[in-house]
């Protein structure tokens, strides 16, 4: 019975003690943080290949600003206001920074992915996949659709529709290559003007989408090859289980 006794209390000193030691090592690294100075800053823009609103150049204005954090003890940095003072520029989508034990900033930009371009009142801007507008950029431009005319303003509805429309068109390489100008009319119906061929494809509101590019592709495999792609005026897919053509006047 004692020899079980005094097997338990080892097993518990042993316990608290590598407890103990834990603590001592955290406390010494946190100390060690508190008194490290940042060194240098290291960017990376995570998808500049196919995206390049932004430059590690121009974020690296943003960190710096009128006080650069070069030099200063890292537990003088406000992080989290480095962040969100790097995502406050329109087309970042994520920014995470972090300072490594050696002193050295880094610092992760995601840029916002474009699907539609919006001819608003207020000036052109892009919309990225979750809807959300941001201003163009000097540096890049982004080969999208171009949204005209009556676009609406307050409408979730349809927004929620042309959102998901710009989603589609990005994610099919046929219609993303194939989609040029998408006008609105009065109504919020939209006519779509493509690349090849000169007629003039009325969509609708957006809605039913995947079904209307599927008659849409129907047209394209089936009527456009047999009378050719210039025939045809106007191509009308809002009406159901049929496409209504309308010949170019003589």
């Amino acid at each position: 019975m004692v020899r079980k006794i005094l097997t338990y209390f080892l097993y518990l000193a042993g316990i608290c003690a590598f407890g103990a030691y834990l603590w001592f090592c955290s406390t010494l690294s946190a100390a060690a943080s508190d008194n490290e100075v940042c060194r240098d800053i290291r960017i990376t823009v995570l998808d500049s290949a196919l995206i390049r609103f932004i430059t590690a150049g121009s974020v690296r204005d943003m960190i710096c600003g009128s006080e650069s954090p070069i030099g200063k003890k890292v537990s003088e940095i406000d992080i989290h206001a480095l962040e969100e003072r790097i995502t406050g520029y329109g087309a970042v989508k994520k920014s995470e920074v972090a300072v490594d034990r050696s002193g050295i900033m880094h610092v992760e930009i995601t840029q916002r992915r474009p699907v539609l371009r919006l001819e608003e009142s207020g000036g052109p801007v892009y919309m990225d996949e979750t809807g959300f507008r941001f201003p163009l950029s000097d540096l890049f431009s982004s080969h999208v659709p171009i949204i005209t005319g009556n676009i609406p303003k307050d409408d979730p509805e349809w927004e929620r529709g042309i959102v998901e429309l710009g989603n589609y068109i990005f994610i099919h390489r046929f219609w993303n290559g194939q989609i040029e100008q998408i006008n609105v009319t009065g109504d919020g119906c939209l006519n779509l003007y493509t690349r090849i061929g000169d007629q003039q494809i009325i969509f609708g509101k957006p809605e039913k989408i995947d079904y209307k590019f599927r008659k849409l592709f129907s047209y394209y495999r089936n009527i456009a090859p047999r009378y050719g792609w210039n025939h045809y005026e106007s191509v009308d897919l809002k009406y159901s289980d049929q496409i209504v053509c309308r010949r170019k006047k003589q």
